[in-house]
């Protein structure tokens, strides 16, 4: 798992460490309009929350691990969570996060999960990968359909957003290696 490196023409995915978090982040973590079609939309944070997270539970061996997505190595952008890992299933869940604006709609969160997810199907057994997302969350949609996750199921009127149920897409992709 530190070993985790991986380089696209564009950006490099790496474990996600406390030294990497800024004001910049932290403050993303508290928009509504940057979280407010994901989980953690429940909750505030500040700086010394986001690193005390980062430290005990963002990166536990067979359980959770939060990579980085950086610009040319360098500019953090966003997030890739791993979690509920099931080495017996060959099975993992994936979420996503481009938590800077300015990189919205530039295919950044595209290339980052093709590149890990090519690298799980590779590297570490995994025979499935699994994600959710809202309903209305058009973006998601597009980003995985155009990675080739395929629709497994809808829960019908699973999140409470802005005081309308929605509903949650259950989508998976398969190693095509077997």
């Amino acid at each position: 798992m530190k070993n985790l490196d991986l380089k696209t023409k564009r950006v490099q995915l790496r474990i996600f460490k406390t030294e990497d978090i800024t004001p910049e982040y932290v403050k993303a973590l508290n928009s509504a309009e940057i979280i407010g079609l994901t989980e953690s939309r429940y909750r505030s944070w500040n700086l010394d929350e986001v690193k005390q997270y980062v430290k005990e539970k963002a990166n536990i061996p067979d359980e959770s691990i939060l990579v980085g997505i950086f610009v040319k190595g360098e500019r953090h952008i966003g997030n890739i969570r791993l979690h509920s890992f099931s080495k017996f299933n060959k099975r993992v869940e994936v979420g996503i996060l481009i938590w800077d604006k300015n990189e919205w709609g530039k295919g950044y969160a595209t290339e980052s999960l093709e590149e890990l997810i090519d690298f799980l199907f590779e590297n570490w057994d995994i025979h499935k990968v699994c994600a959710e997302y809202y309903s209305i969350n058009e973006g998601s949609k597009k980003i995985f359909e155009k990675l080739g996750f395929k629709k497994e199921g809808i829960f019908k009127d699973h999140f409470l957003v802005n005081g309308k149920f929605v509903d949650a897409i259950r989508i998976a992709k398969f190693n095509p290696r077997g």
